[in-house]
This record gives C-alpha cells, sequence and structure tokens, in this order.
C-alpha cells in the first residue's frame, strides 16, 4: 500500500501497521480539490482493510478524524480544531495499533490516518 500512497502523494510517513501520514501540502490544488484527492488516496488503498482517511492541521486532529471517519470515507477536521476536538473523550489517545480509539478490542480493524502538515524527520 505504501508504494500505491507514493505514487499519489509524493511524502508518505509510515506510522504503524496499516496507518500512514501524508503531507498533503499543495496537493488539493494539483487533484482539483479536496474531494478528488480524497478519492485518489483512498483508491490507493485496498478496499478490504475499510480505509478511512483523516485530513487535519497535525497528526493528532488528522488521526481523530480518520478515526470519527466511515469505513471507505474520509473526514477533513474544521479550521478551528481545537473546538472540533474539546467534546471527544480523554480516552481518546493515539491508535495503539490495536483498536479504534474508543472502540473495545473486539472491534479492531486497520484503517489509514493521513495529515495536511510537513512531515517531521
Amino acid at each position: 500500500m505504501l508504494v500505491r500512497l507514493c505514487e499519489v502523494v509524493p511524502n508518505v510517513e509510515p506510522a504503524g501497521l496499516g496507518a500512514f501520514y501524508l503531507d498533503l501540502t499543495g496537493m488539493a490544488s494539483m487533484y482539483g480539490g479536496v474531494d478528488t484527492l480524497a478519492d485518489a488516496i483512498l483508491s490507493a488503498c485496498d478496499q478490504r482493510l475499510s480505509p478511512r482517511l483523516g485530513m487535519g492541521d497535525g497528526k493528532f486532529p488528522a488521526h481523530c478524524a480518520a478515526a470519527r471517519a466511515d469505513a471507505g470515507d474520509w473526514l477533513r477536521v474544521p479550521d478551528d480544531a481545537a473546538a472540533w476536538l474539546a467534546p471527544l473523550p480523554v480516552s481518546w489517545r493515539l491508535w495503539n495499533g490495536t483498536t479504534r480509539p474508543g472502540w473495545p478490542a473486539s472491534a479492531s480493524q486497520p484503517w489509514a490516518t493521513w495529515r495536511r502538515c510537513p512531515l517531521h524527520h
């Protein structure tokens, strides 16, 4: 999946099993808008893995957006990320690789998370 994602977006950072962070800076204009970019990213993923795409100004907001998105869909954090994140329970922590935040272990399934900010190496 990493190779297919790199064909859509040049900067991809693996973040554990089934999770990736993508630098989407300037990519929406190359694809004619955010909707088309999101569709291209999701199309690069194996749909059997129920990918979820979250877009936000940072890894944590993007991660939370992906966790709240439906399988095969995407969600974008609004400009006021703090207000959007505020109602989420404290139990939502960074994904530990086995479960979706706020879900019991029995609901485990892979999903992908992406971001819209420069990568830090």
